[in-house]
């Protein structure tokens, strides 16, 4: 199997958590930034490693315990947005590598390779749900990052029309849009209008958002990379200074362009129904 699509297989089905205990002072257990929190290596008092079965029984011993504070590290982050970040990079080589040599890889490989991320997303997915009463809840933001690369890469193997249509985007010369006028909002007013449209499931359920910034892309114009990023800064959890660039401003105009459409879909079922 070829080194590149291996890297990140091999990423995918690694499932074991690095679990880091921390005397108590550097964190109050009830405290609401424990998922974003700066451990201070300081305080280490233990580094362990886990399988998904052996991080259960843990976290289970652990449910009483109010003498430490802990850390929870997936593929090496113990932060949920970071790991989406690398996850979103990686994917990216993978999907491009898929592209260039999709007709040279035997189908046989892109099978077996579903069946084991089908594999690592059930065992994800069974942390995930199990029903642990703890006070530490870290895991979980993680997990549920990994289950939805494990997704979407699945369903893009699965997708022919995935790899042909991005075959044909490679090939085709893309016409300039400097100065298309595809849209009345700016990108950071495009960014906020469907970051909520995905974040309520209207649009793009499960996609990552490097995948979801394409077709935006087409539509309005503006930079697939840009877009993306820019659905990374908006969210709530982002502690980037970039999340400044969103203004009040910003948010008003996206808020009056919803209820501008919703009240045309309003004025217009209303004429059907007492047409």
């Amino acid at each position: 199997m070829e080194a590149k699509i291996q890297e990140y297989i091999d990423i995918l089905t690694d499932n074991r958590f690095v679990v880091k205990r921390y005397k108590l002072e550097t964190i109050s257990i009830n405290d609401p930034r424990y998922d974003n929190f700066e451990f201070n290596e300081d305080f280490l008092l233990s580094a362990d490693e886990f399988y998904i079965d052996e991080l259960l029984d843990y976290i289970e011993s652990q449910e009483s315990s109010y003498t430490t504070a802990i850390s929870f590290e997936l593929n090496g982050f113990n932060k949920s947005n970071h790991l989406e970040n690398y996850l979103e990079t990686e994917f990216e080589k993978f999907r491009i590598f898929i592209v260039n040599n999709f007709n040279k890889i035997e189908k046989s490989i892109l099978k077996e390779i579903v069946e084991k991320i089908k594999y690592s997303r059930n065992e994800l997915g069974y942390l995930q749900n199990a029903n642990i009463r703890s006070l530490f809840s870290g895991y979980k933001s993680l997990t549920s990052i990994k289950i939805e690369f494990c997704a979407e890469t699945i369903r893009y193997i699965n997708n022919p029309l995935f790899i042909t249509n991005s075959q044909v985007y490679k090939k085709k010369e893309k016409p300039k849009k400097l100065f298309e006028k595809l849209t009345s909002l700016n990108q950071n007013q495009i960014v906020i209008l469907f970051h909520y449209l995905k974040e309520h499931e209207y649009l793009g359920k499960g996609m990552t958002k490097n995948l979801y910034a394409e077709p935006i892309s087409e539509l309005t114009g503006f930079s697939a990379e840009k877009l993306r990023q820019g659905f990374s800064h908006v969210e709530k959890k982002s502690n980037s200074i970039d999340k400044l660039g969103f203004t009040e401003a910003d948010y008003s105009v996206a808020r009056r362009a919803l209820d501008k459409v919703s009240a045309s879909i309003k004025k217009d079922s209303e004429e059907k129904i007492f047409s």
